[in-house]
């Protein structure tokens, strides 16, 4: 008898429509719900009446060009206090803004609300992942991004769903392939290869304490 795998729920911006769910990972049964802003996300969430395993939130790529990053981290804040408050054995994660080239300033609040984000919640039981596998120096990589330098390219899009995929295997336990990644796309049938992530963790917590505090993806160049 086939094993029940665990559910997970992405919930994230235009970003995420390019990531093809069913390939993304053989180890979860993940179902995509796109969400433009903050307010879309807590209108999704809303209607669900069960919890999945892990929630995935990308959030904040628009709301960060009309508010301010405090209100941007205070909304999102208050969208994973409630998550846990509801549902105290799902595991919460948060995609960090990626970077962008449309706009300095909106590049550089991005960054300002992703150290936000980990210097507030440091005590709460949610992964962040950020995404500095797409810059250089905190400069956006040109080749991640879309001609409009705001959404990501077919490569940032693989980028993005390598991410995702790891966060999910770390946050179950599950090992990877030893150097790399291969990611299927919706869009194309190519494979893409991206390069290997470091999990980092505080040394002193033992494997059954693995997400008692916030830890932080970081990704090798």
């Amino acid at each position: 008898m086939e094993s029940v795998k665990p559910t997970v729920y992405l919930i994230g911006t235009s970003n995420i429509q390019g990531i093809n769910e069913d390939k993304l990972t053989t180890v979860t049964q993940i179902t995509k719900f796109t969400s433009y802003t903050l307010d879309d996300t807590r209108k999704c969430i809303s209607k669900f009446t069960h919890p999945p395993d892990i929630m995935v939130l990308h959030a904040l790529t628009n709301d960060l060009k009309s508010k301010s990053p405090q209100d941007c981290v205070k909304e999102l804040g208050d969208i994973i206090l409630s998550l846990q408050q509801k549902w105290e054995s799902m595991k919460i994660i948060v995609l960090l803004t990626t970077p962008r080239s449309d706009s300095l300033i909106h590049n550089t609040n991005g960054q300002i609300i992703n150290a936000l984000m980990k210097q507030s919640f440091s005590e709460v039981n949610v992964l962040f992942v950020d995404h500095s596998n797409k810059a250089f120096g905190g400069n956006p990589t040109p080749e991640m991004l879309a001609v409009d330098k705001f959404h990501l390219s077919t490569k940032g899009i693989a980028q993005l769903a390598s991410n995702i995929k790891r966060a999910i295997h770390s946050t179950l336990g599950v090992p990877l392939p030893a150097r790399q990644v291969v990611v299927a796309l919706v869009s194309t049938e190519d494979v893409v290869e991206v390069p290997e992530a470091e999990v980092v963790e505080d040394n002193h917590l033992g494997p059954s304490q693995h997400l008692s505090l916030i830890h932080t993806i970081k990704f090798q160049y």
